[in-house]
């Protein structure tokens, strides 16, 4: 029998715990760096959603506390070995939620490597309100920050 999960309400960020990890949703709005900074100080970091289970319990989460906005999660373009890479250093996997048509920020090269620029204003990654599906986006836009804390 699985756990229910438990809405905390705080005065600021809004909190639910999952089986395996908890979330918190802080409006912001804010560029990527200052919205995993935020996280940070809040003894999280950006939510890191590698598979469908985690991508399962946002679902949750999302439909617990009715968020609306576009959000930031902790995936990014890594301009040193030119792949996407979540901020736990794990790189990207086989399970991805991007719909047709991105990553946008990908060119095909001669050896039929994916690639984004270096110099790319697409190399932070945002998760939309409705969908759930992953969108690269310039990591100067503002928006809400999804943080995790897993255990």
């Amino acid at each position: 029998m699985q756990p229910l999960l438990t809405l905390i309400c705080l005065i600021g960020p809004l909190s639910v715990s999952g089986q395996s990890c908890s979330y918190s949703y802080i409006p912001g709005p804010f560029n990527w760096k200052d919205g995993r900074d935020s996280c940070i100080n809040d003894g999280m970091d950006l939510a890191v959603i590698k598979d469908q289970e985690t991508l399962e319990e946002v679902k949750v989460y999302v439909a617990t506390n009715g968020w609306t906005n576009d959000i930031w999660i902790g995936l990014l373009w890594n301009t040193i070995d030119l792949s996407f890479k979540w901020i736990n250093n794990e790189p990207l996997g086989l399970w991805t939620n991007w719909p047709s048509g991105e990553p946008n920020c990908m060119e095909i090269t001669e050896k039929d490597q994916l690639n984004c620029p270096v110099s790319s204003d697409q190399n932070c990654v945002r998760i939309q309100s409705l969908s759930l599906e992953w969108r690269t986006q310039g990591c100067y836009n503002l928006y809400p920050v999804l943080c995790q804390r897993c255990t």
